[in-house]
């Protein structure tokens, strides 16, 4: 879509992508800071859990959180395949 807006200026067109997920990143970050700390690895979920560092999840709650966030990515990559495949 970014290179269509850009008329085919592909410099361009990746600048506006960074800025965008960029842009995107921090609004998710700050809309979800209070609930999960804005972490959304579940390499750092595992981590921060067995050194209880992470208030709100325990070990014992850990795999319930990183399968949210594992589902959360899948979902996400789903709907961006849908969004940007080329069928119209």
């Amino acid at each position: 879509m970014a290179v269509n807006l850009a008329q085919g200026n592909e410099t361009l067109a990746l600048l506006a992508n960074t800025l965008v997920t960029g842009a995107t990143l921090v609004v998710i970050i700050l809309v979800f800071s209070g609930l999960s700390e804005a972490h959304f690895n579940p390499a750092v979920t595992l981590a921060r859990s067995l050194t209880h560092k992470f208030n709100g999840v325990s070990p014992a709650g850990a795999p319930v959180f990183i399968t949210a966030q594992l589902a959360g990515a899948v979902s996400a990559s789903v709907i961006m395949t849908i969004l940007l495949s080329n069928k119209r």
